[in-house]
Formats: structure tokens, sequence, C-alpha cells
């Protein structure tokens, strides 16, 4: 693990932040398993401040940090671009950004509405053939399409552009700096991202695609002199707003609802009560009466119906005196309106 963490700082100090994004600098990063920590100076033995790949505090600083699974096969131009798409995160909170989307409200709150993603898939299509091929009236069109969801749809379509600013404007980052390490490579991902938003099953669950339109919008702005440049920090538009402020479009949009999106998203619900209910089955240990706030949990990879919330991973909570505490086990929970926890299922 030393030796890829080697590798990986070396390529990271050929990349010039600032070419990235304006003022963007680099971050200390981790590399960990089970066991262990691997820091710039030091190894640690695993703690539970560890969890996922993001950007946490640790020692009074912001670091990236990755979950390395197994040190085979590792592309290290891909691993580095993805380390500094959580360097980006560090520096999005070192930077004190304002849009972060409330995901403890939006897993319950989120509709899945067959108009909504009819529209937003036709908007993928659109920003497909604008990575290749931009015209000026494609793109009025495709923020038309996203006008309209915003006047029909506003939680679920703010929703959507603050991930977008989030994970979106990460990902572009980790996409530039691949370009600057391997062109092909770049190439490829491009097309792979292309390919996710043309898939009508990748718009379930919502927050995944969002990853890649918010990279790919970024892209195809910078590509084409579109201007939305900020201090991150300074604002609380998104993206999508800087954009089309710029622009006259039509608020007005009529389209057959897509009946595969109808199947899908019936199928998807069909399938969050299923897994929810499949491992409350199995479940050995049972925690009741509680009063604990939902403080977090992987949001790319959560489920919910109805009340319960499906935790993969790990589930993060305040217990009744405040003391932040951490599941590391796959759990079910019930959850309030107020996201206060009340009961815990978990499987050992």
């Amino acid at each position: 693990m030393r030796d890829l963490y080697t590798k990986l700082n070396a390529v990271i100090d050929k990349i010039n932040f600032s070419d990235l994004w304006e003022g963007f600098h680099r971050f200390d990063f981790a590399l960990y398993n089970n066991e262990e920590i691997f820091l710039k100076d030091e190894i640690i033995p695993w703690n539970e401040n560890f969890y996922g790949n993001t950007a946490i505090e640790f020692n009074d600083q912001i670091i990236a940090i990755w979950k390395v699974e197994a040190l085979e096969g590792i592309d290290i131009d891909v691993l580095t671009s993805k380390l500094i798409h959580e360097m980006f995160h560090a520096y999005q909170k070192e930077m004190n950004e304002k849009r972060w989307p409330d995901e403890n409200e939006a897993i319950f709150k989120y509709e899945y509405s067959i108009k909504n993603l009819t529209i937003k898939f036709q908007e993928n299509l659109l920003l497909k053939s604008l990575i290749k091929n931009f015209k000026e009236d494609d793109f009025k069109e495709f923020l038309s399409m996203r006008a309209y969801r915003k006047d029909h749809f506003p939680y679920e379509f703010i929703y959507e552009t603050k991930v977008e600013v989030i994970e979106g404007m990460a990902e572009y980052i980790e996409t530039k700096a691949l370009a600057l390490l391997d062109e092909k490579k770049y190439n490829a991902k491009i097309e792979r991202l292309a390919s996710r938003i043309t898939n009508k099953e990748n718009l379930l669950p919502i927050r995944m695609i969002s990853y890649d339109i918010g990279a790919l919008v970024c892209l195809v702005a910078e590509k084409n002199n579109i201007n939305f440049s900020h201090k991150i920090g300074s604002t609380d538009s998104t993206v999508d707003e800087m954009i089309a402020r710029s622009y006259n479009v039509r608020n007005y949009y009529f389209i057959n609802e897509d009946q595969d999106i109808k199947r899908l998203i019936k199928k998807h619900n069909q399938e969050n009560e299923d897994m929810i209910f499949r491992y409350l089955i199995k479940c050995n240990h049972n925690l009741t009466d509680l009063n604990y706030q939902l403080a977090g949990f992987d949001p790319y990879n959560a489920r919910a119906f109805n009340n319960k919330l499906y935790c993969p991973g790990f589930l993060a909570y305040l217990d009744e005196s405040k003391n932040f505490k951490i599941i590391n086990e796959t759990c079910v929970v019930d959850v309030d309106k107020n996201y206060k926890i009340d009961k815990i299922h978990y499987h050992k």
C-alpha cells in the first residue's frame, strides 16, 4: 500500500491544480483498508472516521480519503483523477460551499414523476449530441426543457442541480485531471459518461446520474466558452442558473410520457421495498424506542421505502447526548418526519 501511495503522490505532484479550477489547490490524502490507514508520514490503525471515498476532517485538516479494496489491477492515472475528485470536495468544504443538497430529506421527499423523467431523458439525449456537435439552438432547447422542469417539478429539479454542483463539478474536475494524464483514457471516459446518461435505466436512483450530467454540462459549457466560473462559497446559484442567465429560453414543453420510464419507476419502487423487507427478515439485532438524530449514510447506495431507510455499509447518528456515533454495518432504520431514528435493525 505504501508503494501505491508513493506512486499516486508522485503523479499528483505533476498536476497544476489551478488549471483545473481557479483557486483549487492540492490537499493531503489517505489510503486505507479495513485494518490500516496510510497517511503521508505514518500508518495508523483503521478508525471509524474513515468510511467511503470522500473528504473528511482529520487531525485539524481536511484530507481526501480512498478505500483500497485490492492492490491488483489499479490504474494509477484513473485513481489519481478520483483522488483529485475527493480533493475538490475538500476544497468545497474549505471554501464553505453553500449548495449542498439535503440528502436526509431528499431520499424520502424526491418523487419519481414519469413526466419529469421523460423530459429529463430527452435533455440527456440532447446533452450527448452537444458534446460532439454543439449547436446553439439545441443548447437553448436543452435549457428550455430544464426551465420547464424547474417550474413544474421544483423540488426535484433543485435537488438534481445541487447534486450536479457538488458531485457533478467534482466529476468534471476529475475528468479534466484525467485529460492531463492520458488523453485516450479521457476520451474513453467521455464516451462512458455519454452512454450512461442515455440509458433510461440509469435515471433511477436520480443521484447517480446527476454526477455524470453535472460533469458533462460543465464540459460542454467550457468547450463552447459559456461562462460559469465563480468562487466556490460565494454564491447560492447553481451552475444551471449561471448558464441559463445568458439565454432567453421558452418555458413551455409538451411530451408524451415514456412508458418505459413508467415501468422503470414501478420496478424501482418495488425493488426498494423488496430490498428493505428481505433485509429485515434476516435481522438478528434490533434497537428500539430510540431518540437518535439521523446524521449520515451513503447517499449513493441508500434506498428508502415509506419511513424505512436501507443504509448499506454504515449509518451515522447523534445519540440522546448529541454524541456522533457510527454503525459500520449495513442496517435498516425507521425514521420519522423530523429525521429522528426510532428503530435500528441490523444483522451480524
